[in-house]
């Protein structure tokens, strides 16, 4: 799991991800608390705000953290399209099945196709493959969704 610090290194993020601008406005946050320490005419109310605002970024950035395991959503969301890519390849591969089988029985009906042992079994692998990647499809659509409404704070 990653740290606190390495996220709040701006250097690892693109300038143009909304983590960059999260990461940007800790930095800026903690150099704002910083000035307000140093600057002795500076109100209480002022100090107490920007540490206010450095413990809801550091806490966003915590929570952003513990919902994608990493610095960037780039890794959920490749898991996401990997998933997504899967399920489409075994629905496509078990409809290749049924029309092989098509021709290669013409005597068959379309109707009846779907009795035969080879069509059987591509369906069968298909809804393996899709019912275990399902679960994956929506926990990650959910991660991205959370991941992001903490993100448009920053955008």
């Amino acid at each position: 799991m990653m740290t606190f610090n390495e996220f709040a290194d701006v250097s690892k993020h693109p300038v143009y991800t909304f983590e960059s601008k999260m990461a940007r406005a800790y930095v800026k946050a903690v150099e704002d608390l910083e000035s307000a320490k140093r600057d002795r005419g500076t109100s209480s109310n002022l100090t107490e705000d920007a540490q206010r605002r450095v413990a809801e970024i550091r806490s966003d950035i915590e929570k952003f953290i513990d919902i994608v395991g990493s610095y960037s959503r780039r890794d959920v969301a490749e898991k996401l399209h990997r998933s997504k890519l899967n399920i489409a390849g075994a629905k496509r591969q078990a409809r290749n099945i049924v029309k092989k089988a098509l021709l290669e029985n013409p005597d068959i009906r379309s109707d009846n196709v779907e009795e035969l042992d080879v069509v059987q079994d591509a369906f069968a692998k298909r809804d393996a493959i899709v019912s275990e990647l399902k679960p994956i499809v929506a926990d990650s659509k959910r991660k991205l969704r959370r991941a992001e409404e903490i993100l448009e704070k920053y955008g």
